[in-house]
């Protein structure tokens, strides 16, 4: 079992690491891109290195069970055109499209691409070797490697092998039905029911934003394995290239686990991890500022016309999405510091506003919602006696996520492919659809800090 956990922990590393690597020698100036490169397998290498053994009793039948689940989940998420695709799957089309035909760094006739697309890099790269169906493919196996690692992590890091975990990976979720309680039996989207606010079930991040759930999850998934303040520091900071919302969100947990871990010496807080991480601020935020995909953003009583709304809808939002869990967890975890900050981060949140679809609110939960989510999986298998309300709880709860599999399933088995793939796009660089959604999301200025001195 030795041998297996090292191999999934170096795995594990490397499919964070890999997307990196092709980010910095396809796109940034080979002067700035081979030195980072090297820093960054020779901090991976530490972080491998610095490996230790966690024993933890693994069936075969364990696997067999969560390796199918977890496929026919995922098969039915869109990704890999097999099935049923949401809205967004419009832009992810177009996005790994643009990845494969167009010479990195992509540039158009008077823009050049800007946005968060190292996870579809390594499938980009198979693409150009092959073409665009095999690159499609291949993003659902690497998705699916992803998730299977997630969940190995999750159970390596509770010292066990957990059927609970498996079951809230895809279940987790707010009580979105008691918001919309006329929903129950349409397919209509849950997650909306607030109005003003939205924390996306497991479900509804992988079927919509796979993209940037999936790397943050893994990364989550290696901070609760990783005991090392610079190792931490390395490996959160890779979350800039996948989701810059994603990944404020996750600063406060960062803080606190460097901190938690760092030597005594405080000499080290100036490393080759932190040098690392302020050239990543450099190039990605001169990258994503380069764009003007953020025009709306303030806090919520400065955003809202309605003020009389603001406080009621958020009071509502707190109780059905967070509360039910801080209710359970609260009481084995109060001298959690990690926790109290989870769950202050998660009250906090909505209260400020980035972009009209108020992807903030959605994105920069994802860390804490995982967390939060470890912490009822942690409460639930140590409790020798649960209660009748967990599982009402639990099963309210995952009515959202089964909603968004089940319109999948449905539209899937009932409609013919080209109905229900969201292929409108087609390229980013000349979209026959969405043309000023694009144009304000995905284009760069030719003129910023990075095109003139950053990029190729």
């Amino acid at each position: 079992m030795k041998k297996i956990d090292k191999i999934m922990y170096t795995n594990s590393v490397s499919l964070i690491i890999f997307p990196v690597l092709l980010f910095y020698l396809g796109f940034v100036h080979f002067i700035i891109s081979i030195p980072l490169s090297i820093l960054t397998i020779y901090l991976a290498y530490k972080l491998i290195k610095n490996y230790s053994y966690q024993e933890v009793k693994y069936t075969k039948k364990y696997w067999i069970i969560a390796g199918t689940v977890i496929l026919l989940w995922l098969f039915f998420s869109g990704i890999g055109d097999f099935s049923f695709q949401n809205h967004d799957f419009h832009f992810r089309h177009a996005i790994l499209r643009d990845l494969v035909n167009y010479s990195w760094p992509v540039h158009y006739e008077k823009y050049s691409f800007s946005y968060y697309f190292s996870y579809f890099l390594p499938s980009a790269l198979i693409g150009k070797i092959t073409n665009y169906r095999i690159a499609n493919i291949f993003l659902f196996i690497y998705s699916y490697i992803c998730i299977m690692s997630i969940l190995y992590l999750i159970n390596r890091y509770l010292k066990k092998e957990s059927f609970w975990a498996l079951f809230l990976l895809m279940l987790f979720s707010g009580l979105d039905i008691i918001g919309l309680p006329n929903y129950l039996f349409s397919f209509k989207e849950l997650e909306w029911w607030n109005g003003l606010f939205q924390y996306s079930s497991n479900t509804t991040s992988i079927y919509w934003t796979f993209n940037q759930t999936i790397p943050l999850w893994l990364i989550m998934s290696l901070l609760l394995n990783i005991k090392n303040s610079n190792n931490i520091l390395f490996i959160s900071s890779l979350s800039f290239f996948y989701s810059p919302f994603a990944t404020i969100g996750l600063i406060p947990i960062i803080i606190y686990l460097y901190f938690k871990y760092l030597n005594k010496n405080y000499k080290s807080i100036i490393s080759w991890e932190m040098l690392f991480s302020l050239s990543e601020l450099i190039i990605l935020g001169s990258l994503y500022t380069s764009s003007n995909s953020t025009k709306m953003r303030g806090f919520i009583f400065q955003i809202v016309q309605n003020k009389h709304i603001i406080l009621p809808s958020y009071l509502l939002f707190i109780i059905l999405e967070v509360l039910p869990y801080i209710f359970l967890t609260y009481k084995k975890n109060k001298q959690d510091k990690l926790y109290k900050i989870v769950c202050i981060e998660l009250l906090i949140i909505p209260i400020y506003v980035m972009s009209e679809n108020n992807d903030f609110c959605m994105r920069a939960s994802i860390s804490g919602l995982f967390l939060l989510m470890i912490y009822m999986i942690k409460y639930i298998e140590r409790s020798k006696k649960k209660k009748i309300y967990v599982y009402i709880i639990l099963l309210i709860a995952s009515i959202s996520p089964l909603h968004e599999i089940t319109r999948s399933i449905y539209y899937t088995t009932t409609t013919n492919r080209n109905t229900y793939l969201k292929d409108d796009i087609i390229s980013i660089g000349k979209p026959k659809d969405y043309q000023e959604l694009v144009k304000r999301q995905f284009y760069g200025n030719n003129n910023s800090f990075y095109f003139k001195y950053i990029s190729k």
